[in-house]
């Protein structure tokens, strides 16, 4: 089995990479399942408020659950470091995990980020002032430490 875990910068391309990457026979993607988990469990009662449906399996700890027993080939997962825990963050990069770090330029993120097709992105990094480009950065900066420290395989930077 392969852990593959895709660090990435808001508009880095990372979507599109886990897609290609995906159509590799015997993959699982875990597609920002751990970042929604943990907005789920810390907004829980916002959104119930909002009569929003929320799944009770979502919790972090199911979701762990899951991903420690899946078997198979290759498990890709895609996140940002700044939408999880950094507990979490810890558990998904091991001794033998494959980590790649997608970068941007931060005027390039922010040129995109907010166009007007991107409203309710927008309505939420209003909602979460922890999301900033500064705070994005500081978190993959962090990982990418940590990936450096704890891991048998060099992490793998993407620029552009």
């Amino acid at each position: 089995m392969v852990n593959v875990n895709v660090w990435f910068i808001p508009r880095s391309r990372s979507t599109v990479l886990t897609k290609c990457l995906s159509n590799i026979p015997g993959t699982k993607v875990y597609h920002e399942y751990f970042q929604a988990a943990l907005i789920i469990e810390e907004c829980r009662a916002e959104l119930e408020a909002q009569n929003l449906p929320i799944d009770p399996q979502c919790t972090i700890d199911n979701l762990m659950k899951k991903f420690n027993n899946d078997k198979s080939k290759f498990r890709l997962v895609k996140e940002t470091p700044l939408g999880i825990s950094k507990e979490i963050l810890t558990e998904l990069i091991t001794e033998d995990s494959v980590n790649v770090f997608l970068l941007r330029d931060p005027a390039l993120v922010a040129t995109s980020w907010l166009s007007k097709s991107n409203k309710i992105k927008y309505d939420i990094l209003a909602d979460f002032p922890n999301f900033t480009l500064e705070a994005f950065y500081q978190r993959m900066l962090e990982a990418l430490i940590y990936a450096r420290e704890k891991c048998s395989k060099a992490p793998l930077i993407v620029t552009g």
